[in-house]
């Protein structure tokens, strides 16, 4: 009965460690795709002229899109995309916030 126990508290461990380990992995490529995805001379001019929030949005969808494309098939499992990060609503953009991003 102990040698069940254990062998269950070993499985159990061995599968978290497994899971956080993808989930980690999962999260480095989409930090990559995003990379190779979006264009900051884009970005910055978006933010530079303080682009409409249709405008932002319609960026936003194509870099996901791309980003979408670029992945895995077990990627989204452990590293989803948020709705609101890849479409967000308007208003919801901090130029002030964007523009320290494309400073030289």
């Amino acid at each position: 009965m102990f040698g069940n126990a254990l062998r269950l508290v070993v499985l159990a461990a061995v599968l978290f460690v497994a899971y956080k380990g993808m989930t980690f992995y999962s999260a480095l490529k989409f930090a990559e795709h995003m990379t190779e995805c979006t264009s900051t001379e884009r970005l910055c001019e978006l933010v530079e002229r303080q682009a409409s929030g249709t405008e932002i949005g319609a960026a936003m969808r194509e870099t996901f899109a791309c980003i979408k494309t670029e992945q895995s098939w077990f990627e989204p499992l452990f590293f989803p995309i948020d709705k609101e990060l890849s479409d967000p609503p308007a208003g919801s953009i901090d130029y002030k916030q964007a523009a320290g991003l494309c400073e030289k």
